[in-house]
């Protein structure tokens, strides 16, 4: 059972409306404006509703006027989709990436991460929804406490795209040439610029 007298206490509770500044610099609500795949966004709440509608009002809005405006577009408050969650996740840390002050609080944290609404004071209400969205988070702060997101190691075209099969960071997806030309085959692939130069010198 939550108590939430004890947020920033025993937890921390990543909330709007939390009692610590970190539990509230990473809601979704928050201004953290951050450049990921799809562009600059002001908020993660502005982009998760603009996946659903790709109304781009949505890239200068946060708080609860993000999702105010998102319902009133019809976007869904969730999507139950592998790459809504991929750029999600993305765009987490795209955001940490762009906000160490932000990205040192979470490293030096260590109280379990938690999501949940208050109301009234007293009632809890955990969204079961979110709860992939904490476990990144949680990744992420491992990852920090071990070193793996200072400016030498983080990979930001890595994060955003992927991997290449030769090992390289990857790029935005686009069709290859010698399958498109020779095979007439269109399907997109995200191989590096170095393998893409090869898929062309090829034909």
């Amino acid at each position: 059972m939550i108590n939430p007298d004890k947020d920033g206490i025993d937890h921390i509770n990543i909330y709007s409306k939390a009692k610590t500044n970190l539990g509230k610099l990473l809601s979704n609500f928050a201004w953290t404006p951050f450049t990921c795949e799809d562009g600059l966004f002001s908020s993660i709440e502005g982009y998760w509703y603009w996946l659903g509608c790709k109304d781009d009002r949505l890239r200068d809005m946060y708080g609860f006027k993000a999702k105010k405006l998102g319902r009133e577009l019809e976007a869904p408050d969730y999507q139950d989709d592998e790459e809504f969650k991929r750029k999600i996740k993305s765009a987490l840390r795209c955001k940490m990436f762009e906000h160490p002050d932000i990205a040192k609080m979470l490293k030096e944290s260590d109280l379990p991460l938690k999501y949940y609404y208050v109301f009234g004071g007293e009632k809890v209400v955990e969204p079961k929804e979110g709860k992939w969205v904490i476990e990144e988070i949680e990744l992420i702060r491992q990852e920090l406490k071990k070193g793996l997101h200072n400016s030498k190691t983080y990979d930001t075209k890595k994060i955003l795209y992927g991997e290449c099969d030769c090992g390289a960071s990857a790029q935005p997806s686009h069709s290859c040439p010698f399958s498109s030309e020779i095979c007439g085959n269109y399907d997109l692939c995200n191989c590096c610029e170095n393998c893409e130069n090869q898929c062309a010198m090829d034909i």
